[in-house]
């Protein structure tokens, strides 16, 4: 028989390393900053908000045979942006911790926290396409349902910029400055279309999420930030041990409906009715930190902060937005994308409706949308008192505004997620 050694960690025998370094992050490539039309932030160094009213049409009158004519009331309309986004991140170092710490710890996380709420500030713009004049559905390509999402491939790809430039040339929209803004996964289609195209690719390759490509007047730029909606059918009570799913491709939530809440997080409480489990499930999406007790039609667990798990999932709820619908739930996104959803209901009915699992395109000009900055996220370090330590903050003050001129000059371009 072959001599077994016993060397082990426990007694020194084998050694263990730290790495000199912490591991990498990963983060979205904003690109607000390329599109968005920043000619309000000089005037708005100081206040809160800008007016600027838009004009009533005129119209042709036939001149009478007398020569009179036919005076037209003029009617101004009052719009405005106002600088009322106000994001932070923010941790606690003690002071032993940051002596003691391996790494460098202020300065580690300091760099995530920056990037983390640059990347919300360039969700919230791209989310903007919501308010759209125009958008490109599956009944524009391919002669389906208006309002589903079309399901992209490399024989329709082309038709995305051919139909949203007509939607533009239609309500007068200047064909300059024409940009798309695309997943990765559509940006696949598009690759697959052109893989044997000699496709000359500029300078600007992948600055700022910038591809290179110009696609029939179209400047094409790729984010992971793109805004994303879904419908969850919601019309049975569902049953002990059914669950909803919510993932980003990395950090998976898990929403378990319980008679008895057993304080898993996630837990919600089935309540008397459909429509009160509802009311419970969007609570728990909308506050996702907070433990509700347990009551005949309330009640939900929330995820615990300071574990890792729960921090990420924290982080992935965050740039959720749950509506109510009674019968139904309305999920979006801002910053992610698109949502990888599923669900275990009992009711066969009660589903995510897959071709409402839409990831909204940006299609347009450059400008089309306002945005004033009045102060970027940078870090400031406090003192805590009563700790020996500090707290590391950083915070950001924004407005965004599609003004109805901006509006015309961008389309939805609705694409069936539901595959990716």
């Amino acid at each position: 028989m072959a001599d077994t050694n016993t060397f082990s960690i426990a007694s020194g025998s084998l050694t263990q390393y730290w790495s000199r370094r912490m591991q990498r992050k990963y983060f979205n490539t904003a690109i607000f900053k390329d599109l968005a039309n920043f000619e309000e932030q000089s005037t708005l160094k100081k206040g809160y908000r800008v007016h600027r009213p838009y004009r009533s049409n005129l119209g042709v009158n036939s001149l009478g045979t007398d020569g009179a004519y036919s005076r037209q009331a003029l009617t101004d309309t009052d719009e405005y942006l106002d600088v009322d986004t106000k994001k932070e991140v923010s941790f606690f170092v003690p002071e032993y911790e940051e002596i003691q710490h391996n790494y460098k710890v202020i300065n580690e996380y300091a760099d995530d926290m920056g990037k983390a709420i640059g990347e919300r500030m360039d969700g919230d713009f791209l989310a903007q396409i919501a308010n759209a004049t125009s958008d490109v559905d599956d009944n524009d390509i391919s002669g389906g349902t208006s309002g589903n999402g079309v399901t992209v491939s490399s024989s329709n790809i082309y038709k995305l910029f051919t139909v949203a430039g007509r939607k533009l040339s239609r309500l007068n929209v200047s064909m300059d400055n024409r940009v798309a803004v695309l997943s990765p996964s559509v940006i696949e289609k598009l690759e697959e279309y052109e893989i044997n195209r000699d496709t000359q690719r500029g300078d600007k390759a992948l600055a700022n999420g910038f591809t290179g490509m110009n696609v029939l007047g179209f400047d094409v730029y790729m984010s992971n930030g793109l805004y994303w909606s879904g419908k969850l059918l919601f019309a049975t009570n569902p049953t002990d041990g059914d669950t909803i799913t919510l993932s980003d491709g990395v950090t998976t939530v898990t929403f378990t409906f319980e008679d008895t809440l057993s304080g898993t997080e996630g837990g919600v409480h089935i309540c008397s009715t459909a429509a009160l489990t509802l009311d419970s499930l969007v609570s728990a999406i909308g506050t996702p930190g907070t433990d509700v007790a347990e009551a005949t039609n309330t009640g939900f667990t929330g995820f615990n902060v300071g574990t890792a798990a729960s921090n990420n999932q924290l982080a992935l709820i965050k740039k959720l937005t749950a509506t109510d619908g009674t019968t139904y739930l309305t999920l979006t996104s801002s910053g992610l994308g698109h949502v990888a959803v599923g669900e275990t209901l009992s009711a066969t009915a009660d589903v995510w409706t897959a071709a409402l699992q839409l990831q909204h395109c940006y299609f347009g000009r450059r400008k089309a949308i306002d945005m004033v900055v009045q102060k970027y996220p940078n870090m400031a370090i406090k003192d805590r008192t009563g700790y020996i330590g500090k707290d590391v903050v950083s915070w950001n003050l924004y407005g965004l505004k599609t003004f109805t001129d901006g509006a015309r000059e961008v389309v939805d371009v609705k694409i069936n997620s539901s595959s990716f």
